[in-house]
């Protein structure tokens, strides 16, 4: 889809509206509906995963239904917080999709009147007692990963494991980052039960991240991301 900043910004308030725009009615509201709420997760854990045509997250505790695009030079998004009514619209002449993110985060701050949060989440940390089973748990799950699911079916998908090279490395007392997929590492912060954790990264900022130690290896689930370490 080609489009402008203002047309766009049409198309959100349509969505926001239920389907309705200038008087007329586009799509059923049940469509609106369902396409801005959950319909398929990564993980039941998550917090964050498809709705229809929207990537639906919650973001500092309201739903958020976004779509990120762009070309080459170019990086564009759009936010609708349907339940709040407000929405944001970021279109750039450059291809830094994380510069995107954060400018739309921050009109997402202004509209709704929040403060910046240093680490998204409020995470709990490692509850007292807790340190036995978090701390080896952290030097378990370092190290190389595959990539098994960042994108949905498709070209993209077929080559990203190409490229990408997933690495999580323990930085100190259960904070984890996770590198070798985007430009920007994430950083996964403890919260409370063992292999749960809010995730600070630009693009998608405050998500849960669930990482499990199966008998076939670990798994990290976070988002549309799937990552795999053989046992």
């Amino acid at each position: 889809m080609l489009t402008s900043a203002l047309e766009l910004a049409r198309f959100g308030r349509m969505v926001l509206r239920g389907g309705e725009l200038d008087g007329a009615k586009m799509l059923a509201g049940k469509t609106f509906d369902e396409a801005t709420h959950i319909q398929a997760l990564n993980h039941p854990a998550l917090d964050d995963g498809w709705g229809l045509g929207f990537s639906v997250s919650t973001y500092r505790g309201r739903r958020m239904a976004w779509h990120t695009g762009g070309l080459a030079g170019v990086a564009t998004r759009i936010d609708v917080l349907p339940d709040d009514g407000i929405g944001a619209v970021v279109l750039t002449n450059g291809g830094d999709a994380w510069f995107v993110a954060r400018v739309a985060e921050r009109l997402r701050e202004v509209l709704l009147g929040l403060d910046p949060e240093i680490v998204p989440g409020s995470p709990a940390g490692i509850p007292a007692g807790s340190e036995p089973g978090w701390l080896p748990f952290s030097a378990r799950v370092a190290g190389r990963y595959r990539l098994l699911d960042v994108v949905p079916p498709g070209v993209v998908k077929r080559i990203m494991p190409l490229f990408a090279r997933p690495r999580v490395s323990h930085i100190n007392h259960g904070l984890l980052v996770v590198e070798g997929i985007g430009r920007e590492p994430a950083f996964l912060y403890p919260d409370g039960e063992v292999g749960n954790y809010p995730v600070a990264s630009p693009i998608n900022n405050g998500v849960r991240a669930v990482i499990e130690e199966k008998a076939n290896g670990t798994h990290v689930w976070a988002s549309i991301l799937h990552l795999y370490r053989p046992k």
